[in-house]
């Protein structure tokens, strides 16, 4: 396995599933940046942005949730 392939003890991996406008949403977004970005990186950055809101105390629990 090359060092790419390999990966980072520091990081996890999950799989998400979303529905097909937001898939389809989160395409676009990522296309219409120079240079485009890639949908992990946007997700990522989604998730980063979360928890810091969440750290800072500016996110409130529960948020809406379609299936509840």
């Amino acid at each position: 396995m090359t060092p790419t392939q390999q990966s980072n003890p520091k990081r996890k991996r999950f799989s998400i599933a979303l529905d097909a406008a937001d898939y389809e949403a989160l395409q676009k977004l990522g296309a219409a940046q120079r240079p485009p970005l890639k949908q992990q990186y946007l997700i990522e950055l989604a998730v980063k942005n979360l928890l810091d809101q969440y750290a800072n105390r500016q996110l409130s629990f529960p948020l809406d949730r379609p299936d509840a």
